[in-house]
């Protein structure tokens, strides 16, 4: 799973953005997506905030601690 941009190229996204260069020119400038600057503007305008969200969770693991305990005396 890729990693969230970080913090300060999100605030130099928005602040680009904020001085009035389109979505084309700070994808240019920052080798970043179309959808990343479009979704970084919504959820801003939606949140009041460029932090990434927290991460969703994931799947459960389906091994239980004595399957990790054997996995461990096998390697």
């Amino acid at each position: 799973m890729p990693k969230a941009y970080s913090m300060d190229l999100r605030k130099r996204v928005i602040e680009a953005c904020d001085e009035g260069q389109t979505i084309a020119q700070v994808v240019e400038r920052f080798r970043v997506s179309t959808s990343f600057v479009e979704k970084l503007q919504q959820r801003r305008r939606e949140s009041g905030t460029w932090v990434p969200k927290p991460h969703g969770g994931g799947r459960q693991s389906l091994l239980t601690s004595a399957h990790n305990e054997t996995l461990r005396t096998l390697c």
